[in-house]
């Protein structure tokens, strides 16, 4: 049922062949679903027998170069490997290698579910050759789907995941990457279609915020809006609080 409420579409029908969108829509909207889902149906797979995963760190100005690796190996890899791209904070032990770029790192993740040790290991090799040199990796590790499922959510920010879902798309990962390894190396970069409220001391004369304080989101505001309070150049002490598109 839409949230509006229409008659005519109560009682319609939404799977992966009929109203494909909806379906979309109602995996990836979390708690800002398009409708009110009245009954679902799940399909449920038997659980593999293997799951192997491989974890891939490098520089992060070899991302481009990752990213269009992947994007032309993707379609040659068995359809039971499941691939991942991060740029994202370096783990600890990696942290001093990451210095020259924030602490910034680029990850590529593989997950293999396969009968036997030796299907998942061989579905995962070609992923031993990329295109740079990596900084560390770990290859084919056996995992459990209870590992599987709390190391994935991990990568997420609380709260958020559902939302990240809901922007996936068909592009390609070198039309997404070199965009995002184009932007300062503290910044953390998305589509901006969320409205947080920052609160902050002022404007610096190049249009920075001072000591800035993330508030929260701002679910009642359309990402189109911005309202900025306070002069944005000079220097000059603003009143705290703007709501930006995050």
């Amino acid at each position: 049922a839409l949230a509006h409420g229409s008659a005519a579409a109560v009682h319609r029908h939404a799977s992966s062949s009929e109203i494909e969108a909806w379906v979309w829509a109602a995996r990836g909207g979390g708690s800002t679903c398009c409708g009110v889902v009245k009954r679902s149906h799940l399909r449920l797979h038997p659980l593999p027998r293997e799951i192997h995963g491989s974890t891939y760190f490098y520089h992060f100005d070899a991302a481009p170069s990752v990213a269009q690796w992947l994007g032309e190996l993707a379609p040659k890899l068995d359809p039971s490997v499941e691939l991942s791209l991060f740029l994202l904070e370096a783990p600890p032990e990696l942290r001093e290698k990451a210095a020259a770029h924030g602490g910034k790192l680029c990850m590529v993740t593989a997950t293999a579910f396969a009968d036997t040790a030796d299907e998942a290991q061989a579905n995962l090799q070609p992923l031993e050759d990329g295109p740079e040199s990596f900084l560390t990796r770990t290859f084919a590790t056996p995992l459990t789907f209870e590992e599987l499922f709390d190391g994935s959510g991990a990568l997420w920010p609380e709260g958020l995941r559902n939302r990240v879902v809901a922007t996936f798309s068909n592009a390609s990962p070198l039309d997404v990457v070199p965009k995002a390894v184009k932007i300062p190396r503290e910044a953390i970069y998305v589509e901006p279609r969320l409205v947080c409220e920052v609160e902050f001391l002022e404007w610096s004369r190049e249009g920075v915020l001072r000591a800035p304080s993330h508030k929260g989101l701002r679910e009642q505001k359309p990402a189109a809006v911005r309202v900025q309070r306070g002069p944005r150049a000079r220097g000059g002490a603003g009143r705290r609080g703007s709501h930006v598109p995050a």
